[in-house]
């Protein structure tokens, strides 16, 4: 096997901590020695040993004089764990290709100088572009200290998420609602606006997928309008549900809602920014918006969304009383309308599911690339 192929490997295992890393990135990290894989691993869950130890471990005492591959720079810094690079110092091993650099500026390029004094060879840049995608999120919330933001939308050929009666589900098929649960999964937290409680009453949770734990439920909702029997306030025992409003919300309203089991957080007035700080002060480093129409145009407003899944249904609704996918004022000049990129195009059963990215955060990574080799 090439380089490549090796990086690809860890990239594969990097997927499987998905949604279980917390604010720490995922990882994988493959070991070689003459040629063959000696060693695998990658990070698990937050706190547990990261993909580097894993590997080595798994490899025994096959890390003399071996290969490491990495997806992203080993950490130098005591936190959860050890360092890895201690771990790797300590293996014998003597190359260590990394994908990426670390997107913290306090700790870009340390690793590099740490192992090269150690006499350990150090590579960047294989599979650079895949690896700096794995940890966008994990990038913008170094660099912000706010969650990266997917917008998950199910609309109509026509852009409509309800019918002219305000009948919503389900627009989309069954497929697309399986995609739907494992991004879920992957995912910190689930954020509706109130429209969406109100109309929908969903219940926010992964079920369609194999899953051994639920993202937080975040509801957006100034006038604090939730029905008190809502699956989203009677189900705290099944997943974490943070209900943002503001200082209009009566007091007895508040009280009724902690005493059900939800983390009401009152604010003088709701903005994306402020929402996201606080999600971000709770070590939330990943948000799926999944609606309505006013919650993405806000998003999009305060330029804090950063994936789309567009899933589009093969049908037209019409209708001037039909709801579109987006509201708010929209962009005034085509120049001004935010950009998808990178688009990928596929199907979820007779559905159209589109992907693409609306705020690049692998080209941060790449930039950190120069002078690290």
């Amino acid at each position: 096997m090439s380089a490549d192929k090796y990086m690809l490997r860890a990239a594969e295992l990097a997927l499987l901590g998905k949604g279980y890393t917390k604010t720490n990135p995922c990882v994988g990290a493959v070991i070689v020695q003459n040629g063959e894989i000696a060693g695998e691993g990658w990070h698990t869950a937050y706190g547990a040993p990261h993909a580097e130890a894993e590997a080595i471990n798994c490899a025994g005492y096959k890390t003399e004089g071996a290969d490491l591959y990495v997806t992203l720079e080993p950490c130098t810094t005591h936190g959860k764990t050890p360092p890895c690079t201690d771990a790797i110092i300590k293996s014998g091993i003597k190359r260590v290709f990394a994908g990426v650099p670390d997107p913290n500026p306090l700790h870009t390029g340390v690793a590099l100088k740490t192992l090269t004094e150690r006499g350990i060879e150090v590579i960047y840049g294989v599979e650079a572009k895949l690896c700096a995608s794995l940890i966008e999120d994990f990038t913008k919330y170094t660099l912000t200290d706010l969650p990266y933001v997917t917008m998950k939308i199910a609309q109509s050929l026509d852009g409509k998420i309800t019918s002219a009666s305000g009948e919503s589900r389900w627009i989309t098929g069954q497929e697309s609602r399986n995609e739907v649960h494992k991004i879920r999964k992957e995912n910190d937290a689930v954020l509706v606006g109130i429209g969406t409680v109100l109309a929908d009453n969903p219940e926010l949770t992964v079920r369609n997928v194999p899953s051994d734990r639920q993202p937080v439920r975040v509801i957006l909702d100034s006038g604090c309008k939730i029905p008190p029997d809502s699956k989203l306030v009677t189900s705290t025992d099944l997943a974490e549900t943070i209900l943002f409003t503001t200082n209009r919300a009566s007091d007895k309203k508040v009280s009724q809602l902690r005493d059900y089991g939800v983390n009401v957080i009152v604010k003088d007035k709701l903005t994306v920014y402020e929402v996201l700080t606080e999600l971000g002060a709770l070590n939330i480093m990943n948000v799926l918006a999944e609606g309505g129409a006013s919650v993405f145009a806000s998003f999009l407003a305060e330029k804090q969304a950063d994936m789309l899944h567009l899933f589009i249904a093969p049908i037209l609704i019409g209708g001037k009383s039909s709801k579109d996918s987006i509201g708010g004022s929209g962009a005034a000049f085509l120049k001004d309308a935010p950009k998808v990129t990178d688009v990928k195009i596929s199907n979820a059963g007779d559905d159209i599911w589109l992907r693409g990215k609306l705020n690049d955060y692998t080209g941060k990574v790449l930039e950190l690339m120069a002078g690290q080799n």
